[in-house]
């Protein structure tokens, strides 16, 4: 049985404050497979930014996560109930389920465990989504410093399960009817504080921390700073998502 991770307590600030949303365009097209509209599950919701958006169109949204720390920054709304537990072992009852979501999370689950959980809870015909997205891109310079950072720097420190990101999650077994995904992905203005708070943000940076007692950050900082220049520049997330009918 593949034990559970808890990556994010830690830095739960950055995460809620740096971490990218999600484009309207692709939850409306989620919302098109969807057979019915009264609840959904959020797996490892985090502080709920996929939620927030379920929300619009759901009745009633379970949102749980591993993290009690991420749960306490959560995004409230009146029609999200949030749990702190496994997405391996959920309370929930069978054919509860229009619509299982799992944001940037999948790669960190027992997929087995919780494939067999979300077959369980969906209705028969719902659908479930999973999607994530790995290095950013923006300027060719910035975009090298940052590949550096992240291979050369923090490399060793990423979890094995970081593979399924660079991977797409074409390597975790899909046991679903599955939908051919459009393209989607994320488009912003950072400045260069706010990618910094991103970095920090990720779970290696936080390894790294752990085990040397110094933020892997500040070794590119001033690269970064001078490269960045002034002002924001754009920022773009490509997503990946692998999304399937349930059939009982």
């Amino acid at each position: 049985m593949k034990q559970a991770k808890d990556n994010f307590s830690a830095q739960a600030n950055e995460y809620a404050q740096f971490r990218p949303g999600y484009p309207q365009e692709m939850f409306e097209w989620l919302f098109s497979y969807c057979s019915g509209y009264k609840a959904a599950w959020d797996c490892a919701t985090g502080n709920g930014q996929a939620a927030v958006n379920i929300a619009e169109k759901f009745e009633i949204i379970y949102a749980t996560d591993l993290s009690i720390s991420q749960l306490e920054k959560s995004l409230n709304k009146e029609n999200i109930i949030y749990l702190q537990g496994k997405a391996e072992e959920p309370d929930f009852e069978n054919d509860s389920f229009d619509l299982v979501t799992v944001a940037q999370a999948l790669h960190w689950l027992d997929h087995d465990r919780f494939f067999t959980e979300v077959k369980r809870v969906e209705k028969n015909r719902a659908l479930f989504a999973a999607w994530g997205y790995g290095l950013l891109t923006t300027y060719p310079e910035i975009d090298e410093l940052i590949h550096t950072f992240y291979k050369d720097i923090i490399g060793p420190y990423w979890d094995k399960e970081r593979q399924h990101i660079d991977n797409h999650y074409s390597d975790i077994r899909f046991p679903f009817e599955e939908l051919p995904c459009p393209v989607f992905a994320m488009h912003y203005n950072w400045t260069v504080e706010h990618m910094m708070g991103y970095l920090n943000s990720w779970s290696a940076v936080q390894h790294y921390i752990n085990t040397n007692g110094s933020n892997p950050v500040d070794i590119i900082k001033d690269d970064l700073i001078k490269t960045w220049g002034d002002g924001e520049r754009p920022v773009t997330f490509p997503i990946f998502m692998r999304a399937g009918i349930i059939t009982k």
